[in-house]
């Protein structure tokens, strides 16, 4: 797992995003920036690949309800009563956040694009892609977007393209450093 695959850029209208909390499954394990869903115990989990944003399936991997703005490990050694306890769910450990709302923004790095149905990323996303709708998928350890058209779960679209410096890189001419996806459902 990689710190900040996928971060809260903009809210819908300009306002902060919404932030929820679950508590921690007690075998779970992720960063600040993974994609989390609510298993069938009601623990937050990091999702599964391309899983629905639209709740649309079952309890467990399968459908997400946001961005961890922490990680696991952070969270145990912080908020548990001993910073040794036997698990995270047994502690009652919150983790907060970023729900996906419609018309809110999410930022990934540029290198985790991938036109190809897999996961392997290539980092080779261009102006042409702004406009696409994509899903979240992983490479094991990673976050990142997947534009091809037998992906499921295509929910986001990618809105912008921004350099280093978070000016809009089309327009600049400049080296795309990031890509900012908007939740469509």
């Amino acid at each position: 797992m990689s710190e900040f695959d996928v971060m809260p850029y903009v809210a819908a209208g300009g306002q902060h995003c919404q932030i929820g909390s679950g508590r921690i499954d007690a075998t779970d394990v992720y960063e600040k920036g993974d994609v989390v869903a609510i298993d069938v115990d009601g623990s937050i989990i990091e999702a599964g690949d391309e899983a629905a944003v639209d709740g649309s399936g079952a309890p467990g991997t399968t459908g997400t309800v946001g961005v961890a703005l922490a990680g696991t490990a952070d969270l145990v050694s912080a908020f548990s009563s001993d910073a040794t306890q036997a698990t995270a769910e047994s502690e009652g450990v919150q983790v907060p956040y970023a729900s996906f709302q419609r018309g809110d923004q999410f930022v990934l790095p540029a290198a985790r694009f991938t036109e190809a149905d897999d996961t392997t990323f290539d980092g080779t996303v261009a102006a042409s892609n702004v406009g696409d709708l994509a899903s979240l998928r992983t490479a094991g350890t990673t976050w990142g977007v997947c534009i091809h058209a037998s992906s499921s779960n295509r929910h986001f679209r990618i809105v912008k393209l921004i350099d280093a410096d978070g000016k809009d890189a089309v327009a600049a001419g400049t080296t795309i450093a990031h890509i900012v996806i908007r939740v469509e459902v």
